[in-house]
């Protein structure tokens, strides 16, 4: 009898395919997004987020996860300056980021560590970095805050200059009063000889006229009656002239001693003048050191308000209020930031005074949402190589007002080689040396607060007045700075972040100013003296000449004056008109002209 067959139940596999192939399937295609498009997409995250914050183009080149081992590499990093769409708030090379993943799970990132290398500030960009470009209207560009400071303190000093360079271009010989007289006296003297030469003359001329009317009368003396009557008033006339005259002519050296007192009364006036011209205004010495270091203070203080510009650039002005969505929130827990950087360890390079700082440093708490942290962000930066310099930037936004904080400290400062002020107007040399640099720079909210001071030993200075040209003078200048060799500065700041007031307060001007003033002053006098000296004596010898010239013309013409005065002498004592007596007819006929001389 056979036994009948037993159906075993058929096992069914361990594996349910159809449940999980398409589950695998799903897991699949999760890992490859994650491992091909997650890159893309958290690179997009990062710009939007980055963008959102700042206000301005954010630009990341490449992106590189390894979820792993929760790092990010960035490549080709840049941050657009919001203010300035045409400059990089900031770019680096490359920024390696540990990342915490369970953050990143809750839409947070949250870096714990990192380091960002190539890292520069303030670079040129070719394209505008505007999210959006809007078409405004352009504004008028006005002047810079600190350009009242620099103009005033610039009028100033080409004002001093342009007044000492006239004192140094003044032909102070032609500016006298004494050469003047003396020059008039001895130009005036020829016409006046002249004048006296022609009476003498007209003289002698009229005693031959009457001598010769004389024996005309004589021959007929009964005819001319009435001519005889005019001889003797012509007779008259002529000896008053000749007494005129002959007082005139001996009136001439008192006429010297009146130009000697002319003369004295002009040096009077040119020593006064003398007086005025060798009075230098007091240069003052605040005002000159702010016409001299206004340049370089603006510049010092243009890097610094930069520099908290740029530091204010990576927080945000107005964090939004985090909101948690599909997480279970407890109480005492608290809000946390969308984005944080912990850490970060920073290599590049820096400008600070003008010159290029190799550096490298550290950024911290710099976050989405500042008013959730525990500590401010802080930027901490160390200069490498010859360039120590060690720069620490806080930025605080917990409280109610912004509170951001600059030092800087540079012990060992290389300045290069100078020029303060303008060159062709009063100009001071620096020759290049180290010096030191430091200074605190606070602003609260907008109010600027701070203080930036430099100190260079061991430094050379000189002076230039731009239309000097005597070497003399330069001299001097050179001799009278070479006791300075310290230059100090030191800058106070006031005002707001975009009205930034600067008050300069510097030993330089004074110490230059009372040197300066002693050079001017001595070669002034030296050279004032030399062409006094040269002056007095020149008019000594015009009126030396003058003295002997009338003397010489005193005794010429008294004695041409002597052959008149004895003709008519003769004739007025044998006519009588000295004495009131009309001549009568026999008388006339009497006279002995054959006696007169002629």
């Amino acid at each position: 009898m056979k036994r009948p067959k037993i159906q075993r139940p058929k096992i069914k596999g361990l594996l349910r395919w159809k449940y999980v192939l398409p589950r695998l399937a799903i897991v699949l295609v999760i890992v490859l997004a994650v491992r091909f498009c997650l890159d893309g997409a958290l690179r997009w995250a990062m710009v939007a987020g980055g963008e959102s914050a700042l206000g301005a183009k954010v630009e990341i080149a490449e992106l590189e996860t390894k979820l792993s081992e929760g790092r990010i590499t960035l490549r080709g990093i840049a941050a657009v300056n919001p203010g300035k769409t045409f400059h990089n708030l900031a770019e680096a090379e490359e920024a390696n980021f540990q990342i915490d993943m369970t953050a990143l799970l809750h839409k947070r990132v949250v870096v714990t560590d990192g380091t960002i290398s190539g890292l520069q500030f303030d670079t040129p960009r070719e394209t505008d970095g505007a999210l959006e470009i809007v078409e405004v209207e352009e504004e008028e560009t006005g002047p810079s805050v600190l350009d009242p400071l620099k103009t005033a303190a610039g009028e100033y000093g080409a004002q001093w200059a342009d007044n000492l360079s006239k004192k140094l271009e003044t032909d102070l010989e032609s500016s006298l009063e004494s050469p003047r007289v003396a020059k008039e006296l001895q130009e005036r003297w020829p016409a006046e000889y002249e004048t006296l030469q022609q009476r003498v003359k007209d003289l002698q001329v009229r005693g031959k006229e009457i001598e010769k009317s004389f024996r005309e009368v004589k021959s007929n003396p009964l005819r001319n009656l009435d001519r005889l009557q005019k001889l003797e008033q012509e007779l008259q006339s002529t000896e008053q002239e000749l007494k005129s005259l002959t007082a005139k002519i001996q009136s001439l050296p008192k006429q010297v001693e009146d130009d000697r007192k002319l003369v004295d009364a002009a040096r009077k006036n040119d020593e006064a003048f003398v007086r005025k011209m060798l009075h230098l205004e007091d240069l003052d010495g605040d005002q000159l050191s702010s016409y001299l270091l206004a340049e370089e203070s603006s510049g010092y203080l243009s890097t610094a308000v930069g520099w908290v510009k740029r530091a204010r650039g990576l927080m945000p002005e107005k964090p939004e209020v985090v909101r948690s969505r599909g997480v279970d929130v407890l109480f005492i827990d608290r809000q946390r930031p969308k984005w944080l950087v912990q850490k970060v360890n920073l290599t590049g390079n820096a400008t600070l005074g003008g010159q290029e700082l190799l550096m490298s440093g550290m950024l911290t708490n710099a976050s989405s949402h500042p008013r959730l942290l525990e500590q401010p962000m802080q930027i901490s930066l160390a200069g490498q190589g010859a360039l120590e310099c060690d720069l620490d930037v806080i930025v605080d936004r917990r409280g109610e007002q912004a509170v951001d904080t600059l030092t800087f400290n540079c012990p060992l400062l290389a300045m290069p080689s100078r020029t303060l002020g303008k060159p062709e107007k009063l100009a001071v040399s620096v020759a290049g040396g180290p010096a030191q640099l430091h200074g605190e720079v606070l602003l609260t909210g907008n109010n600027l607060s701070g203080e930036i001071w430099w100190n260079q030993t061991d430094v050379q200075l000189g002076a230039s007045i731009g239309k000097l040209k005597d070497e003399n003078l330069k001299l001097a200048l050179q001799q009278s700075l070479s006791k300075l060799d310290t230059l100090e500065a030191n800058m106070k700041l006031s005002g707001t972040l975009e009205r930034p007031q600067l008050k300069l307060h510097s030993d330089l001007g004074p110490q230059l100013a009372g040197s300066m003033k002693a050079a001017m002053s001595e070669y002034l006098q030296g050279r004032t003296e030399e062409v006094m000296a040269g002056v007095r004596e020149k008019v000594d010898q015009q009126l030396a000449a003058l003295t002997q010239q009338r003397e010489q013309a005193q005794q010429e013409l008294l004695a041409k004056l002597g052959e008149n005065q004895e003709l008519l002498t003769q004739l007025a004592s044998l006519t009588g008109s000295g004495t009131g007596q009309r001549l009568s007819i026999p008388q006339l006929g009497g006279l002995p002209f054959g006696k007169l001389k002629r």
